[in-house]
């Protein structure tokens, strides 16, 4: 059985409402923010890794691998 049109619009306001208060919740709590600043600091050292200490350095490109590990797994242990 079809939703008639009225249901779908209430159906998809509901999905817009859900969506909006949950954004609301994490500008709140200053999550965005926050996930925005581990991705850009990680991003930063692995570029710092891999155009100063591999390019310029000539550091093992195997510098590279282990930084983005260690910022993936620092991640994971920030977000417990």
């Amino acid at each position: 059985m079809k939703p008639s049109d009225g249901e779908s619009a209430v159906l998809e306001k509901g999905k817009k409402t859900f969506f909006k208060a949950f954004l609301a919740k994490l500008r709140k709590r200053h999550i965005i923010e926050t996930l925005a600043a581990f991705i850009g600091g990680g991003w930063l050292l692995i570029e710092v890794v891999e155009r100063l200490l591999v390019g310029h350095y000539r550091l093992p490109e195997e510098t590279i691998d282990l930084t983005v590990v260690s910022v993936t797994r620092v991640s994971k242990e920030s977000a417990k």
